[in-house]
């Protein structure tokens, strides 16, 4: 990573994700707009196309000072801030989701979960990410969150993939031995 550049959320009208990404690198900023394989309508006549895994939103990596040429880029809304203060997304969710699509892995978008089971993937082409377990009772998969837009990607893991339970981050306060009844 370039010295003090920090990915960026940026939100884009809906289904411009491709010309903003294409507008905004002619301006020389790096873009990361990580897809997915959305199946066709129809079986027989429709081929799979490839969708944005978070709809409305692309990442850029820019120096806060130098984010102005952004938001006069078409198709650009604005970049996710709070207050008036743009927020950067943690460097480890965009090394995962670039994990993901690097390793060719089923995916696609799912409902966001804060709260589950934290795992870190000790086997496989995602070995070392960390994220939350979800079954659907055919397939395991890990739930990948950008907390900042509160959107997540899920990747199906193979059936032999190792996994290890992650502790939180946030020890409870009390012990259960404390509560009184």
């Amino acid at each position: 990573m370039n010295l003090g550049q920090c990915w960026y959320a940026v939100q884009v009208r809906s289904r411009y994700e491709r010309v903003a990404a294409t507008a905004l690198e002619t301006k020389g900023y790096e873009i990361f707009l990580p897809t997915y394989r959305k199946p066709g309508a129809v079986a027989r006549r429709a081929l799979p196309r490839e969708e944005p895994l978070f709809p409305g939103y692309l990442f850029c990596r820019i120096v806060f000072d130098l984010c102005a040429k952004i938001v006069v880029t078409p198709g650009v809304i604005r970049i996710v801030s709070f207050g008036r203060e743009p927020v950067a997304v943690s460097e480890d969710e965009i090394a995962a989701i670039h994990r993901v699509i690097k390793s060719r892995v089923e995916r696609q978008p799912c409902q966001y979960m804060p709260a589950g089971s934290r795992v870190r993937v000790e086997s496989g082409p995602l070995c070392g990410i960390e994220g939350v377990l979800a079954s659907d009772g055919r397939n395991r998969r890990i739930v990948l969150s950008i907390n900042l837009l509160q959107r997540s990607v899920e990747a199906v893991l193979e059936p032999d993939t190792v996994l290890t339970r992650v502790p939180a981050a946030f020890p409870r306060e009390r012990s259960e031995s404390a509560i009184s009844v």
